[in-house]
């Protein structure tokens, strides 16, 4: 219940780990499946816009971090990374 009302205050999983006094997001994500709360899917459409706007960004040599931060739809810097990799941008 407090998980899910932190959910709706709009915060994010990070922000969720360090109130609850995790130092490691790993290790929350791993007692979060534990007590059986799923991680949350999102699905991320992959458009030819925003692939080009992710290697810009990373020929401009950004970061995954700094990627996930300034692009046009909202996504963590794993997300960024795993796109990377997966559409070959490296």
């Amino acid at each position: 219940e407090e998980w899910e009302a932190k959910r709706r205050e709009g915060k994010k999983e990070t922000e969720i780990a360090k109130e609850f006094g995790f130092r490691c997001l790993s290790e929350y994500m791993v007692y979060k499946r534990s007590i059986g709360i799923r991680p949350i899917e999102r699905k991320i459409e992959r458009t030819p816009e925003l692939i080009a706007e992710i290697k810009e960004y990373f020929n401009q040599g950004m970061s995954g971090a700094a990627i996930a931060k300034v692009l046009s739809v909202k996504m963590t810097n794993h997300t960024v990374n795993k796109i990377i990799r997966e559409e070959g941008l490296r």
